[in-house]
C-alpha cells in the first residue's frame, strides 16, 4: 500500500542572513531568522518552496544578524515588498533539451517585462530588466547553461 505524501508546512516569513557552501557535497545551506518567533534555522533552500519577498537595506539586514547571533529576534517590516513565487519544473518522461527549447523564449519575456512604476537596479522605472537585474552577471548564456545543467541534474532549475 502506498503512504500517503507528507503534508506540506505552512509558510512562514523569515530573512536569509547568511549563506555558505558545506562540505563533503558542497551543500548551499541558507541561515534564516523566522520573523514571527526569531528562530533560527539553516536550510538548504534549492529543495524547498519559498517565494522571494525583496531586498531590505544593509543595515537592517546588519541589525538582524547581530541579533541571531546575540540570540534575539529581530522584524523586519516588508509589508510593501513584491512577492514572487518562481519555480521552473521539467515534466517526467519529456527530454529536457525538447523541454527547454519550448519554454526558454517565455521564460526570457518574463525576466525581461517591466513592472509599472519600478525601476530595475541598472535601468528607468518601467524600463524593461536586463540580465543583471535579474542577478545574472555574465549574461543571458549564463542564465541558459545554469537552467539547462540544473534541469539535466535535478529536473528543476533557476530562474
Amino acid at each position: 500500500a502506498a503512504s500517503a505524501p507528507a503534508a506540506t508546512p505552512p509558510r512562514r516569513r523569515a530573512t536569509v542572513i547568511s549563506f555558505e557552501r558545506r562540505p563533503p557535497m558542497d551543500l548551499c545551506i541558507h541561515r534564516v531568522v523566522y520573523d514571527d518567533t526569531g528562530e533560527v534555522a539553516h536550510l538548504a533552500l534549492a529543495a524547498r518552496d519559498y517565494a522571494i519577498v525583496g531586498r531590505v537595506s544593509a543595515d537592517t539586514l546588519d541589525a538582524v544578524r547581530a541579533a541571531a547571533d546575540a540570540g534575539g529576534a529581530a522584524a523586519v517590516d516588508l509589508s510593501g515588498a513584491r512577492i514572487h513565487t518562481v519555480h521552473i519544473h521539467c515534466p517526467e518522461g519529456l527530454p529536457m533539451e525538447l523541454f527547454v527549447e519550448t519554454v526558454l523564449s517565455e521564460v526570457r519575456r518574463a525576466l525581461r517585462q517591466a513592472d509599472p512604476g519600478t525601476a530595475p537596479m541598472t535601468r528607468g522605472v518601467s524600463e524593461e530588466y536586463g540580465w543583471r537585474d535579474r542577478g545574472w552577471e555574465r549574461g543571458g548564456g549564463q542564465f541558459e547553461r545554469a537552467l539547462s545543467e540544473s534541469l539535466r541534474g535535478t529536473g528543476y532549475g533557476p530562474v
